[in-house]
């Protein structure tokens, strides 16, 4: 708050110093040369009646008065305003006015100078030292008055209000507005334009040096291309005028070796920046990667995988060529403006007095519609992301399109998203069209003045025809420059608007720091402990999902989780691993906090086989082998592993072996054999608890044979604390303890034969499933007691498996 108020304050100082300079400049300037003596203005209420616009001096002194008025009101109304954004909505009214009177006091130079010194009349300025003094105080307060509307301390393109915070979080654990949750994306910020060219270019560091022989070799390039016309105007006056052969040779000579030099600096220029453009995109899309890799589980819960991706394919690339191209575009066009401009006046400063007169048009033009351009960029990437999200989703979920026949649709639905992109494209290209229209109309408008201006200083004599050749060259020369200017800002709000969604995911602070903990233990015992725990989903913050949640699973033991869908057992597994954060009571694991473990330590310690698998589009082996662990003997331990996964056998049988690839998410094997693997990843690591989350639910009978012979086989020999998920009751049944959950709590604990006696929550789960089993046919009721593992419900008057989950059937 403190930092905002200061900000303010530091605005309205710039607006009182300006205005107070261009008030007092004004007044100087009036008092100076008598304007407000008594005899004066008695010659000067004479005078007014014969004004003449040609000669008279009046209008520039009450101009300068004028401006003096309106920077008062300027700098009051700033002072007596509660922000420092009063005169936002009148910038470009002001800046208008200013640059009005500009122009007026050049165009009036010009009229002067048409005129003989000795009919220039004023009750203010007597003499041709007063006279020059007085354009200059004019253009000064002009140009002071420009710059005063544009301290006006809100950022024009759009940042955030000085009062507002720069970033917040997507999720946070806290209820705030009755329980609400922010839109996923609260946590976006605003970039003011020079804030995020300033990023990027900082961005580019790292290669500052290759940056400097490329600005070298720019200058160079732009510097020669400068004397082109200087040396055009000399052959065309030695041709014409002079018949001078050998002047002729000469120039043409250096015509040859500017050409040369030009063209090697050129290439060395355009070389170098495109290597400066691909060590930035490397560094920019690795550092992003980074960022959003560690984000919490919550945030891709609510933003689309497709935004993501578009971030890295789309923007990171727009905004670094688009900002190398127009700034090499800038730098050499500047400089082609300042040396354009030195030579013209060195040939004529009427005429380019002239030109400069027309200079603003060519600025306004361009700052109107780059700030359009940005505005249009901005909508085309959004949906450009919605619908590359559209296709990856359809390309993701082939199986399902081709299943429903839906390709028609889903080709229907991504047209949709492709047409509102094209309307934006539309939209986009009527404004280039009248960009260029206008920038075009500027140019030729301002060659044609200084043609028949210069036609004129030639008829007068002067200027000579060899000053006017170069000049219209340096123009046209200048003109191009100042329309790569305009096209330079255009581009370059393009590349903020990329920039800006790319620093937002950048700068993005994970409501989970995976790098807070410390504690690195080589090996833990195993024992969990949950106490008192409350857990929402950050998406669904009202709706809780664990309510004081308590219970034990000792060390070395197998605890079972069942309940009915949506109680919230596989929550629990999410919050032992860190996949999301508990609002409330505490996780112990070994009686140490879950979050006060190292990231890789916690996901080394304990390991999650899932319902579904999921495999990357690597080899067995790469997949078996990911994440960061250590082993002593790398072959010696995926083999253990993968026998006592019971995925030895059929790796071997493959053609590559342990080199076979998976294909994207494993498409290229079965759902058991992908299920085999994922097991064998998890106990390489040699975990210290393994969590098995409905491992088998997902899989056909002979596949879930096998993989449940793995699990048992596990659960007898490894020496560790297995927490197993399942509704199968041959799974739970030889659990040491079993936990009921219902509506997140737990409502009973104990081993299977002390739940059944006492005949609550688990009894009569059990009971349903009994009861559903024994009515379906005697064909369903042979193939469930195919699949069944060789564990039999002793206590129980059916020997079948069954499903306790509520509401399915065996």
């Amino acid at each position: 708050m403190f930092c905002c108020q200061s900000q303010v304050v530091k605005s309205k100082s710039i607006h009182a110093f300006l205005g107070a300079l261009s008030i007092s400049t004004s007044l100087y300037s009036l008092l100076r040369f008598g304007f407000f003596d008594e005899c004066r203005v008695k010659d000067h209420d004479e005078h007014v009646l014969v004004w003449d616009l040609n000669t008279d001096m009046t209008d520039i002194a009450l101009g300068l008065l004028l401006l003096g008025f309106i920077n008062l009101g300027v700098v009051v109304g700033v002072w007596k305003s509660k922000s420092s954004s009063s005169v936002e909505k009148y910038k470009m009214s002001l800046s208008t006015i200013f640059g009005a009177f500009g122009m007026y006091f050049l165009i009036k130079i010009l009229l002067l100078c048409e005129s003989d010194e000795s009919a220039w009349r004023s009750p203010c300025v007597k003499t041709r030292e007063q006279w020059w003094t007085l354009f200059y105080a004019g253009l000064f307060i002009t140009l002071t008055s420009m710059t005063v509307p544009w301290f006006s301390g809100t950022p024009d393109d759009g940042s955030a209000d000085a009062n507002a915070n720069d970033t917040e979080p997507l999720i946070t654990g806290e209820e705030e507005e009755e329980g609400e949750l922010k839109t996923q994306f609260a946590w976006k910020r605003k970039y003011g334009a020079c804030e995020a060219i300033g990023r990027l270019l900082s961005e580019a560091c790292p290669d500052l040096h290759v940056i400097i022989l490329a600005f070298v070799a720019l200058f160079i390039a732009a510097g020669s291309d400068l004397f082109n016309p200087w040396f055009i105007g000399k052959i065309i006056n030695d041709i014409v005028v002079n018949k001078d052969a050998e002047s002729f040779k000469r120039n043409i000579f250096i015509i040859i070796l500017v050409t040369i030099s030009t063209g090697i600096a050129t290439g060395c220029r355009s070389g170098l920046f495109t290597l400066v453009m691909a060590r930035m995109t490397l560094r920019l899309r690795t550092k992003l990667f980074r960022q959003v890799i560690k984000q919490e589980t919550s945030f891709f819960d609510s933003v689309r995988t497709g935004d993501i991706t578009n971030r890295f394919s789309a923007d990171c690339s727009k905004m670094v060529d688009t900002l190398s191209l127009n700034i090499n575009i800038f730098l050499r066009s500047m400089v082609t403006i300042f040396g354009s401009i030195f030579l013209m006046v060195k040939l004529s400063w009427e005429l380019s007095l002239l030109t400069i007169i027309g200079l603003p048009f060519g600025f306004i033009l361009g700052r109107y519609y780059g700030h359009m351009w940005r505005v249009l960029q901005e909508k085309i990437q959004d949906t450009l992301a919605d619908a590359g999200s559209c296709a990856e989703e359809a390309f993701g979920n082939i199986r399902t399109v081709r299943s429903f026949a839906n390709e028609e649709g889903e080709a229907n639905v991504y047209e949709e998203k492709c047409q509102l992109v094209y309307s934006w494209m539309r939209t986009k290209a009527w404004y280039m069209g009248g960009y260029m229209s206008g920038n075009i109309l500027i140019s030729n408008g301002l060659a044609a003045a200084t043609l028949w201006y210069g036609g004129h200083l030639i008829l007068e004599e002067r200027i000579s025809g060899e000053t006017l050749i170069p000049f219209v060259l340096y123009q046209l020369s200048l003109g191009n420059a100042i329309g790569s200017v305009g096209a330079v800002y255009t581009g370059l709000m393009e590349a903020v608007g990329s920039a800006e969604r790319v620093f937002q995911l950048m700068d993005r602070q994970a409501a989970i720091d995976i790098s807070e903990g410390e504690h690195s233990p080589a090996k833990i015992d195993g024992h969990i402990e949950f106490k008192n725990v409350k857990f929402s989903y950050p998406t669904r913050p009202k709706q809780p999902v664990l309510q004081g949640l308590t219970f034990t699973a000792p060390k070395g033991k197998i605890t079972a989780l069942v309940g009915s869908s949506g109680g919230g057992k596989s929550s629990i597994v999410s919050l032992i691993t860190r996949l999301y954060e508990k609002n409330d009571g505490e996780i112990l694991l070994d009686g140490v906090d879950v979050r006060k473990y190292s990231h890789e330590s916690l996901h080394r310690l304990v390991t999650v086989v899932q319902q579904e698998p999921v495999l990357f589009a690597r080899s067995i082996q790469k997949n078996i082998l990911y994440g960061p662990f250590e082993v002593d003997d790398v072959d010696e331990a995926i083999e253990k592993a993968t026998k006592m996964a019971s995925a030895h056998e059929f790796i071997l049988n493959m053609a590559d072996k342990f080199d076979t690839q998976c294909g994207e998410k494993g498409q290229q094997l079965s759902g058991g054999q992908k299920q085999r693997i994922a097991i064998a990843r998890s106990l390489v690591r040699k975990p210290c608890v393994l969590i098995l989350d409905e491992a088998t639910s997902a899989l056909d009978a002979a596949s879930e044979k096998i993989v449940q012979s793995a699990l048992d086989r596990i659960q007898q020999e490894a020496n560790m604390t297995i927490i197993l998920i399942a509704h199968r009751l041959s799974t739970v049944k030889n659990a040491d303890q079993i936990v009921v959950i219902k509506e997140g709590n737990v409502v009973e604990i104990g081993n299977h034969d002390e739940l059944m006696t006492k005949n609550d929550h688990y009894a009569r789960l059990v009971a349903a499933q009994v009861s559903e089993g024994s009515q379906s046919s005697p064909q369903k009721t042979v193939i469930k007691e195919k699949v069944v593992y060789k564990r039999v419900v002793t206590n129980s008057s059916s020997q079948k498996d069954y499903d306790i989950s509520p509401g399915t059937s065996a």
